[in-house]
């Protein structure tokens, strides 16, 4: 009992730890190699510990999941190992190379898949974060849950509160930012990129806005705490707008409407708080002119984006490397050799703003069934959740997982959020409270469990 005891408290300090590493040093997709570095140490540390204390339960999280995991790292992996020659030569998007060779008089040499295996390596290490996260949550039982919910909607705060900072420091906020960027000067909180930020405040909103029990469960102990949930799901919807994100501001909706469905449309005023604060805020900041509203919805007024012109490029990409692809972390060289003369300009394209594009082009066929792969797995998981009819914690959490992993997932045709350590690490916690198993359950029968008197404690 005491050892069970320990491995609890060791899998949710570790949960905690990797969670808030990614806060403090993740919040950039490239450019900070010694901060990733200490994220994905803390990652190994934190798979490590829970296979060895938590083993057991990691072998009943699932068939998919874990199978999805194996895939991901064995398709990387087979990746950077030398192919003997004849059959490198032969692979799709090698011509280039093999003609080169041929005109140098260089000899034909063992090459692994990749055109570069040091960048595949590095994709494989960024995988670590998402995994450890994943793992350590879907292991962890219904209360330890709760404080990890907890701890997102903290630092989504955090990163709200230091957001507000930088736009009330205006031309000062430069350095305020964590990063260099050239999104420094925005509200962009942890990150580097005010798109990212968007993501943040998205989630935090489905977060606190699924910790309010629904509207029949609640009784008289809990006519305020809603209120606090409530007021944290519309500083965060205040701050989407306030990030300038387009599609964040267009994913506003859906998240309100995500939690409103989750928890009742009660016949008390309380039920309306989050609706209509967030309606009145953004009203009287329109009314007032506000210089940040006026130019996140000036960029509604265009429908063009550059994003979508080189997008027939990276299709022509994908279809040049064809089954095999191009190797994972190899986006920027191989986009540079086949981008057309009249988009060449001094900037570069550091990734294609389309992560399903930019994942088959990478890793092929392999890439797209990782893909599908990982949709059934939310297909399931979203059909288990609608049938749950429970008041329970777990149940809320996996709600509120479920619905900011499809925010992200649709943010992620137009960006590139799980690049950074940050959001990728968000992302597989909430993965990991999609996992419902035996251990959740007895730790409810025996007394475990948060019941609505327990939302707000």
């Amino acid at each position: 009992m005491q050892a069970e005891l320990s491995a609890k408290r060791a899998g949710l300090l570790l949960t905690a730890i990797l969670l808030i590493s990614g806060f403090a040093f993740g919040g950039a997709s490239m450019g900070a190699p010694y901060r990733d570095m200490i994220v994905q140490i803390v990652a190994v540390a934190t798979i490590a510990v829970i296979l060895i204390l938590r083993g057991d339960r990691v072998a009943r999280i699932g068939i998919l999941p874990v199978a999805l995991i194996g895939a991901a790292i064995l398709i990387l992996v087979a990746q950077i190992i030398p192919l003997p020659a004849a059959i490198w030569a032969g692979l799709p998007g090698r011509d280039t190379v093999v003609a080169l060779s041929a005109l140098t008089g260089a000899s034909a040499v063992a090459r692994p898949l990749s055109l570069d295996p040091d960048a595949t390596l590095l994709s494989l290490l960024a995988l670590l974060p998402g995994i450890a996260a994943f793992l350590a949550v879907a292991t962890l039982g219904s209360r330890d849950r709760l404080w990890i919910a907890r701890l997102i909607i903290i630092g989504a705060g955090a990163s709200l509160i230091l957001g507000a900072v930088q736009f009330a420091a205006g031309q000062q906020a430069t350095a305020l930012s964590l990063f260099a960027t050239s999104h420094a000067g925005q509200p962009i909180g942890l990150f580097s990129n005010s798109n990212h930020q968007a993501d943040l405040m998205l989630i935090g909103l489905v977060f606190a806005g699924c910790l309010v029990p629904p509207a029949h469960a609640r009784g008289a102990a809990m006519r305020q705490s809603p209120l606090l949930f409530y007021g944290l799901a519309a500083a965060f919807a205040i701050g989407v707008i306030v990030t300038g994100s387009r599609l964040g501001v267009l994913l506003l909706p859906v998240a309100i409407v995500a939690v409103l469905l989750r928890v009742g449309l009660p016949r008390k005023w309380s039920g309306f708080v989050l609706l209509g604060v967030v309606v009145g805020v953004v009203a009287v900041l329109l009314l007032a002119r506000n210089l940040v509203i006026e130019t996140t919805f000036r960029q509604f007024s265009s429908l063009e984006d550059s994003r979508f012109s080189f997008w027939p490029d990276v299709l022509y990409a994908i279809e040049k490397f064809s089954w095999f692809g191009s190797g994972a972390g190899t986006f920027d060289n191989v986009y540079r050799s086949i981008e057309q003369l009249v988009r060449v300009s001094p900037s570069y394209l550091n990734h294609a703003h389309n992560d399903y594009l930019e994942i088959v082009l990478e890793l092929g066929i392999f890439g797209a069934l990782l893909i599908i792969g990982f949709l059934v797995f939310m297909v399931l998981s979203g059909i288990r959740i609608l049938n749950e009819d429970g008041l329970r914690a777990g149940n809320a959490l996996a709600y509120a997982g479920f619905c900011a992993i499809v925010l992200i997932l649709v943010h992620s045709i137009v960006d590139y959020p799980l690049r950074t350590p940050l959001l990728s690490i968000v992302f597989g916690s909430c993965c990991g409270l999609l996992i419902r198993r035996r251990w959740i359950e007895t730790e409810i029968r025996d007394g475990d469990q948060s019941a609505p008197v327990e939302w707000a404690a």
